[in-house]
């Protein structure tokens, strides 16, 4: 792993450069790209690892501090609902929903994917802002351990180092309880399975595979969606992951017509099952897709051509 740090963060380092351009500063990219290796170093040698957590839980983050003191201020109040769970008791259909949704390669890169972050880059560049994080689950624990959640480069450069230094002093299995258990899922509402307790009244235990669709998909803007909201955001994006679901297998053919209504047309020998599956969804998201366009994690984007325009703000 020591051999993929270097590689990554330049690639990285370019990828900041290149947004860094769009804000007019092109001219000084050399000088830009020397004090981001600096400041990484500053960083990585002054940033946490997560080892403190290697097998203590923690009792409050980032997140929750900062959500009561804004509460606070506003004369608010704001109950913390977090209930930890292992991760061996919270159900399949979640975790294989929640890394599907949220980081497809979470078992293959070092904490921060490079090309989630190129592509998160390139989006930038064309909205020229800071619209899309690219983060990985290990980063967004990160964040919500250690971070705030203001957008910037600076801020995003110490989150992928804190990721990488995470998962070199922690196992995957480790970060995925710990990232399961403290995610926002709501106002004061942290980990699911304070969040499956609160909007499905069972344990994260006896997630079905829709109840598990439905909680994954609030999981980048939990303040203003719900499970029931019956919203674009939520339906569109569920019905995206039932469609992923069935395709490889984890959801059967009358399974998936129960829980997207959407009726599967048997193909000729010249079209497969996965092929007309396709089609049918497709067909369905057609007018979803319309007024309400969204961005999703990089595993997501490379399935489904997702529209470009981002008109629904998220935690990323």
């Amino acid at each position: 792993m020591q051999s993929i740090f270097p590689k990554a963060f330049s690639e990285i380092f370019l990828s900041f450069a290149s947004v860094m351009i769009v804000k007019k500063i092109g001219k000084y990219v050399l000088i830009v790209l020397a004090g981001l290796i600096v400041l990484s170093i500053f960083f990585y040698l002054t940033s946490p690892d997560g080892s403190e957590f290697t097998h203590k839980n923690p009792k409050s983050t980032s997140l929750m501090l900062r959500r009561e003191r804004v509460a606070k201020k506003q004369h608010r109040k704001l109950g913390r609902y977090y209930i930890w769970i292992p991760l061996s008791s919270v159900s399949s259909n979640l975790i294989h929903t929640v890394i599907i949704s949220e980081d497809a390669r979470f078992y293959s890169h070092p904490g921060f994917d490079v090309e989630a972050i190129k592509f998160a880059a390139q989006k930038d560049l064309k909205r020229k802002k800071f619209a899309v994080g690219g983060s990985t689950i290990t980063q967004q624990l990160a964040k919500n351990l250690y971070l705030s959640n203001r957008k910037s480069l600076f801020r995003k450069l110490r989150e992928i180092i804190i990721a990488y230094k995470m998962d070199k002093k922690l196992t995957k299995h480790r970060i995925l309880e710990l990232y399961l258990n403290v995610i926002e899922c709501g106002r004061g509402i942290y980990g699911v399975e304070a969040a499956s307790r609160h909007y499905f009244g069972k344990s994260s235990s006896a997630l079905s595979v829709d109840e598990a669709c439905r909680l994954a998909v609030i999981l980048p803007s939990p303040l203003r969606h719900s499970p029931y909201d019956g919203s674009r955001f939520v339906e569109r994006r569920r019905l995206r992951l039932l469609k992923w679901e069935f395709k490889t297998g984890r959801i059967d053919e009358v399974t998936y017509e129960t829980l997207t209504g959407i009726q599967i047309e048997h193909p000729a020998d010249s079209l497969s099952l996965q092929d007309s599956i396709g089609t049918a969804a497709d067909s369905s998201l057609e007018t979803l897709s319309q007024e309400s366009d969204i961005d999703v994690p990089l595993s997501v984007e490379k399935l489904y051509n997702e529209p470009q325009t981002d008109t629904v703000k998220t935690n990323r």
